[in-house]
């Protein structure tokens, strides 16, 4: 542990100065897929700056620079002594890529024209984050970089670099993997960063090419070539989801949760959209595909689904798709009730498919398969992956360390679990009907019983997929490769 006075009286004696830069500009676009909604302005900014207020760099000279598209609409935050706050006007842009993009070049502007008359260091924040604890002068150095809560225990492979080669971030390897959420330093070291990182996003956006995490990809780049002076602890931005944190002691930062602003019940969040589903498509043998109303899941991917199935699912069995069909192969379409919440959707899903199975697949078929339908069959899906009871490891996880599994850390929750062997996909299960049958009971009764003691497990269905699975062994466990993430960019291992 450091000993922050000594830190705070060397910088009050040079009377340092820092400069924040947050952007509160434009709608969720990027998290939602629908208007109207609420800016990023109304739903994280005031949250960030009170607590701010609270916790970041207490007894030094502060000068906060929001930049935004709707200066009128800042909220008003009682400041402290010293510390003072600036708006600055920017341009609208309807593309959070590009957001990213004048970020990084506005940061470096403003550099020049005005931050270098006020402070002589600068960090820059996501708006949609929350002080927690002290977020003081132990964490100013020349060159400022925070290690990334999802990757820092992880092993080198899985770090997200960009990997293709016309992009100018490209990177083969690296030491770590950096959150671009977090960024400081000496005013010079940020603008050479900020210059850098708008350089080689333009020289991309000319090449027709757009790095795989934008600005932070750009980032890690630069930090590759040209090392920061402080590494920050993920302590300095912590992520809630992430329930293993044996190793981190104190929690300075967190991603804010997720503020719908009065958005309603007909909002969906992308993040978590692997799990939506609503006027649910369950069917014969080997699909139960769930689908919603909005954008429509229907019209944005069942046709690819199921044509890429008719490819290349099950080839010379029975099965179910659409469009058009082969030989020995049927589509049955069930309506069930529509539900505004994924959550609930989840938990009627595991419901639907076991009533299903009693009332209708019996008569057909003896194994069933159940898909997400956000999902394009690419090769072969055969015989090979059937199994008495069918488990698929997930591709984030397949590669990383026990403590990294975000199973459900919840007491309260029948899903809870302290550990586990693997971290299972709820996207792809399958097996005999009967055992199907027991996965999803289970996974409804318990669903049920926390929704009864108003407790929702982490990730829904799949957290009491993978508890069903911790306690009744799959029989078949499936490579990643049969239902693979393409935002992973390093499959050595994934012919």
């Amino acid at each position: 542990m450091f000993e922050s006075d000594l830190y705070d009286q060397r910088h009050i004696q040079n009377q340092t100065s820092v400069a924040l830069t947050v952007f509160a500009v434009g709608r969720f676009s990027f998290c939602v897929p629908f208007h109207p909604y609420p800016r990023f302005l109304d739903a994280y900014l005031k949250t960030f700056l009170t607590s701010a207020e609270q916790h970041f760099m207490l007894g030094l000279k502060v000068t906060y620079y929001v930049f935004t598209d709707l200066p009128e609409k800042v909220p008003s935050i009682e400041l402290a002594p010293n510390r003072t706050l600036k708006i600055e006007q920017v341009e609208k842009h309807s593309r959070w890529q590009d957001i990213s993009m004048i970020r990084m070049k506005t940061i470096s502007d403003a550099i020049e024209s005005e931050i270098h008359h006020h402070c002589n260091y600068v960090f820059c924040f996501d708006v949609d984050q929350e002080f927690k604890g002290r977020f003081g002068s132990e964490a100013l150095g020349d060159s400022v970089a925070l290690l990334h809560a999802w990757y820092y225990n992880a092993p080198n492979n899985l770090y997200t670099y960009d990997r293709n080669p016309r992009s100018k971030a490209f990177m083969e390897t690296g030491d770590y993997y950096y959150n671009a959420a977090v960024f400081g330093g000496l005013l010079e070291n940020v603008k050479s960063l900020t210059d850098y990182c708008f350089l080689n996003i333009m020289e991309d956006k000319l090449n027709n090419v757009e790095a795989l995490w934008h600005d932070e990809s750009h980032l890690n780049k630069y930090f590759w070539l040209n090392k920061p002076s402080r590494l920050l602890s993920p302590e300095y931005c912590w992520d809630q989801f992430i329930m293993e944190k044996r190793d981190i002691h104190i929690i300075r930062l967190i991603r804010a949760p997720r503020n719908d602003g009065g958005l309603g019940p007909d909002t969906y969040i992308l993040e978590s959209s692997y799990h939506l589903g609503g006027d649910t498509l369950s069917n014969t043998y080997c699909f139960c595909v769930p689908l919603h109303p909005y954008p429509r899941y229907l019209d944005a991917y069942l046709k690819t689904f199921l044509t890429s199935a008719e490819q290349h699912f099950m080839l010379g069995l029975k099965k179910v798709p659409s469009i058009e069909l082969a030989p020995n192969r049927n589509l049955k379409i069930i309506a069930v009730e529509k539900h505004s919440r994924w959550q609930d959707i989840s938990m009627i899903r595991m419901k639907t498919i076991s009533d299903a199975i009693e009332s209708e697949i019996h008569h057909h078929c003896n194994y069933v398969f159940c898909f997400d339908v956000d999902q394009e069959f690419k090769g072969r899906f055969g015989s090979e992956a059937l199994g008495d009871s069918v488990a698929l490891l997930h591709a984030w996880y397949y590669n990383a360390p026990n403590n990294l599994y975000t199973y459900d850390r919840n007491p309260r929750s029948k899903a809870f679990m302290e550990t586990g062997d693997y971290y299972y996909n709820a996207a792809v299960f399958g097996g005999l009907l009967e055992k199907v049958k027991n996965l999803t009971d289970y996974c409804f009764l318990n669903i049920m019983e926390d929704k009864l003691n108003n407790v929702e497990a982490l990730w829904h269905d799949e957290s009491h997929l993978n508890k069903y699975f911790w306690i009744n062994k799959p029989s078949r466990l499936l490579s990643p490769e049969y239902c693979w993430d393409q935002v992973i960019m390093e499959k050595r291992d994934i012919n």
